[in-house]
């Protein structure tokens, strides 16, 4: 662990309160048994149906709202 303004025994007491509370250090290693665990994780399906179906509605209303705002400008060139 890389922490200037840390003293050693303070880095060394970091260290030990991270082991404790099993939180970890930043891991960059792509894991392949994580990435089936969280496929195979239903919170992650559960996030992703939900994000879905806002993003479905969200793009109707905006269409619609693009739609309505041209046909405006069109009918106040027009007349």
């Amino acid at each position: 662990m890389v922490a200037r303004f840390l003293n050693e025994q303070d880095r060394t007491k970091a260290v030990e309160r991270i082991q404790e509370n099993k939180t970890g250090i930043k891991n960059n290693v792509w894991k392949l048994a994580q990435a089936v665990e969280a496929t195979l994780d239903i919170k992650i399906w559960l996030l992703v149906l939900i994000q879905l179906s806002t993003n479905v509605a969200n793009g109707g209303v905006q269409s619609v709202g693009l739609y309505m705002r041209h046909g405006v400008l069109l009918s106040t060139i027009i007349h």
